[in-house]
């Protein structure tokens, strides 16, 4: 294709050049700023259509898995010495991980009308709404046994970190010129100070990943 002969084209120019300059000649062709950018262009328009749409979503792909891996360097030290478990104190060990686990059961059971199993009984969707059942990420538990519910903060979390860092490259694209100035906004945000500081109230990360 003309990707091909573009660069096949390069290398016999470059190597042509070695040699006069090897062999001590003196009419060593120059190419002024303005012919390379020239040559760079027609070289990265003449892409193969599967090779311009990577590079299309490169970024788009970076934003989610680079933050993924942000989080877990950050989580995996504490899961680890948890033996499995993301446990950090206060209400996210008493409240948010005993709320999660009850919610899947319910959900399991399917048992999501009303529930005996909250104060003196209330509905479930409606009561915890406000923590999960309005929340794609909690569903995605309820996939598993309420038995894993613990060992699965973690990964969520990790997901929504993700997620928020996705979502604010998608929204900080159309205001920039370099993908990489939109990348670099998008982990500032999901990695933000009020992300950081609220792990013990994992809910709140649920309107945030999803901007």
């Amino acid at each position: 294709g003309s990707f091909g002969r573009g660069r096949l084209l390069y290398g016999l120019y470059r190597r042509n050049e070695e040699r006069k300059v090897k062999n001590g000649e003196n009419n060593v062709t120059t190419i002024s700023k303005k012919q390379k950018a020239e040559f760079v262009s027609a070289t990265v328009n003449s892409f193969p259509p599967e090779l311009a749409e990577k590079s299309k979503y490169y970024y788009y792909k970076l934003s989610f898995f680079l933050a993924a891996a942000i989080a877990i360097l950050l989580l995996l030290p504490v899961t680890i010495s948890g033996d499995g478990y993301f446990l950090y104190y206060g209400d996210y060990n008493v409240q948010q991980i005993p709320f999660y686990q009850h919610a899947v059961e319910m959900v399991r059971s399917g048992s999501i009308n009303w529930d005996w199993g909250t104060d003196l009984g209330s509905g479930f969707l409606n009561n915890y709404a406000f923590y999960l059942s309005g929340s794609p990420f909690f569903w995605i538990t309820c996939l598993f046994p309420s038995s894993l519910t613990p060992y699965l903060m973690a990964p969520m979390y990790v997901l929504k970190f993700a997620t928020a860092s996705f979502c604010a490259f998608l929204f900080l694209r159309r205001f920039v010129k370099k993908p990489g100035s939109a990348l670099i906004g998008a982990l500032l945000y999901a990695f933000s100070g009020f992300q950081v500081y609220n792990v013990f109230f994992n809910h709140f990360h649920d309107p945030v990943a999803f901007f």
